[in-house]
């Protein structure tokens, strides 16, 4: 089974506290080389973050936010996302490094979200 760690606070429910570690044992209760991959992963931790599920959190200080003052949970989630957005583009040791938004890089973005968008209506799908 993979593991999953962020490097910078993440206040979810599904992310420990003190580790970062991504609790994905729910979404994936075996994980099979032959059937899974690394953007299946990704792609379920982006999940996550469209729809928060509490129940069972690894989070119980997040959870239970959640559930008590929603608007308290978005300010302590904003908090850690402008704490990470200072961190991303600090020199680190870290594998995958970041530089500062490039404008030449919007419109691949844009054409992404769009094929996306397509690919979930049900569009055929041909590239530009």
């Amino acid at each position: 089974m993979p593991r999953l760690f962020f490097q910078s606070s993440v206040f979810h429910p599904r992310v420990n506290d003190v580790t970062g570690e991504v609790d994905v044992s729910r979404h994936y209760p075996t994980w099979d080389p032959a059937r899974d991959r690394l953007w299946h992963l990704l792609r379920y931790v982006r999940h996550m973050f469209h729809k928060i599920d509490a129940t069972n959190p690894v989070n119980e200080g997040a959870a239970s936010l959640l559930g008590v003052d929603e608007d308290m949970y978005r300010s302590a989630v904003r908090r850690c996302v402008q704490t990470s957005e200072r961190a991303v583009y600090m020199e680190t040791a870290n594998v995958i490094r970041f530089e500062p938004p490039n404008p030449r890089h919007e419109s691949a973005r844009r054409e992404i979200r769009e094929w996306d968008h397509r690919k979930a209506a049900g569009q055929q799908l041909t590239p530009g």
